[in-house]
């Protein structure tokens, strides 16, 4: 799930939001949301599927969105100089689908949090 990070968050804070805010257990909204997106991500093995086709363009949309921003970090000296921005990108994006995953087979709130505490601390420096 992408969620829009303004421009006026440096890069980690950018991460931290879409890592504490993303997922619904984690903003403490419906819990059905996480499995729609879980379930379909996984199980629609069809490409040419539509609804594939969506969750597709939201994991490369927000790939892109994350890249372009981390780029922007670097650049601005937000970022540790030699920071790979496609790889940190990968990741944040790698946790927060681990999160959906996590949420829609039952880890609460406080588990979840724990994760996104521990993947922070991975940050660059």
């Amino acid at each position: 799930m992408l969620v829009a990070i303004p421009d006026r968050y440096g890069p980690f804070d950018a991460a931290e939001k879409l890592l504490r805010t993303a997922q619904p257990s984690l903003s403490r909204q419906i819990r059905d949301l996480d499995c729609l997106w879980v379930h379909g991500a996984l199980s629609c093995g069809d490409r040419s599927d539509p609804l594939q086709q969506e969750f597709n363009k939201q994991r490369v949309d927000g790939h892109a969105a994350l890249r372009d921003r981390f780029k922007r970090g670097l650049a601005q000296g937000d970022l540790a100089a030699g920071t790979d921005t496609e790889a940190l990108a990968r990741f944040v994006q790698t946790v927060n689908f681990g999160l959906s995953v996590q949420a829609a087979t039952g880890a609460d709130r406080k588990e979840l949090l724990a994760v996104v505490a521990s993947a922070l601390k991975a940050w660059p420096e």
